[in-house]
């Protein structure tokens, strides 16, 4: 089978990841191509729709997985919307993703910026590091 990758940058660094097919042994490694040029562009929201997405091997479920991982070491928000059952019932199955990353979305876009603002008001400010808090 194959895998259509779209990938959307909405407003203050949150991107949106469409895939659309089947992640598996043999579309994992183009889709990880694609997800690692978002990673360099220091993501704050990282969001996994995957209202299209057909069928997900155990390659497909690591390319999410260490998506997730990167995402979290630079202290932005990763996010799985419209999962579909057979593919939820996947990601319950090895448990390794908590429930309160998963969303459903009916699909607009006017949902998806209401998520996307309300997922970049609960992160730190950019550049924390840059801006030490005053000093008493």
């Amino acid at each position: 089978m194959s895998l259509e990758v779209k990938i959307d940058k909405k407003k203050d660094s949150a991107y949106v990841i469409y895939l659309d097919g089947s992640l598996d042994s043999e579309t994992y490694t183009d889709c990880e191509k694609q997800i690692a040029q978002v990673l360099q562009e220091k993501p704050r929201a990282f969001i996994f729709d995957l209202n299209n997405l057909s069928y997900i091997s155990s390659a497909g479920l690591s390319v999410v997985f260490r998506t997730k991982k990167e995402i979290e070491k630079n202290n932005a928000s990763f996010s799985i919307v419209n999962v579909q059952p057979n593919i939820k019932k996947v990601f319950d199955a090895v448990k390794v993703i908590s429930e309160d990353l998963f969303a459903t979305m009916d699909g607009t876009d006017e949902q998806l910026d209401r998520y996307i603002d309300h997922v970049i008001k609960k992160l730190k400010p950019e550049n924390t590091q840059d801006n030490p808090p005053p000093q008493e």
